[in-house]
């Protein structure tokens, strides 16, 4: 899990204008702008995707497992993934591909 200090609040996300939108076939990746030192992300996981909160967490945890290390060491972006219902459809480890080769494309 990551550390609350690389944790985007996504409610303060939804005035805000994307820079950047990047979309997959399993999330939409939007990017903002920030005068951070440190890059920040957040996952939104309705529940379209998954009715229950057990499940809907488990999705948020493996994606923030995918995540961390570029969040870490990237420069300072904010990340937000919004996840897509065909998401279900996916094993945990083809999810963490599709994550980690999005964020090699936009580092």
């Amino acid at each position: 899990m990551l550390a609350k200090k690389y944790r985007l609040p996504i409610q303060l996300m939804r005035t805000r204008k994307a820079d950047r939108t990047i979309p997959t076939d399993i999330f939409l990746l939007k990017i903002f702008s920030q005068t951070l030192l440190y890059s920040r992300c957040g996952i939104i996981v309705s529940k379209g995707v998954a009715a229950r909160a057990v499940d809907r967490n488990a999705l948020r945890r493996l994606c923030f497992q995918s995540i961390g290390n570029f969040v870490k060491r990237s420069s300072s972006k904010d990340l937000l993934f919004i996840l897509s219902p065909r998401i279900r459809s996916f094993s945990p480890a083809m999810i963490q591909e599709k994550i980690r080769a999005t964020l090699a494309r936009i580092a």
